[in-house]
């Protein structure tokens, strides 16, 4: 398994791009990535970030351990993070 993380932002404007990437490297057809923008509000006693994106999973093994799956869900997400 490979995992991968990326966060460029724009300074003073709490804006920001990000980029997950999740890779199988064993496994026939596993992989979990997203991509998106964000805003993140800055308080004293709360910081909020709100996320955009879209993100696609994919989880495709055959005789792993005994077990044969095949899932994928993919399309757009919007999420609230508060942080104390």
């Amino acid at each position: 398994m490979g995992y991968a993380n990326a966060q460029v932002g724009m300074v003073g404007l709490g804006l920001f791009g990000f980029a997950d990437v999740l890779l199988g490297v064993d496994e026939s057809n596993v992989y979990d990535y997203s991509v998106g923008l964000g805003w993140q509000f800055e308080s004293l006693a709360v910081d909020t970030l709100v996320r955009v994106g879209y993100r696609d999973f994919n989880f495709d093994v055959s005789h792993f351990s005994g077990v044969s799956q095949n899932t994928q869900f993919k399309g757009a997400f919007a999420g609230i993070e508060l942080r104390f």
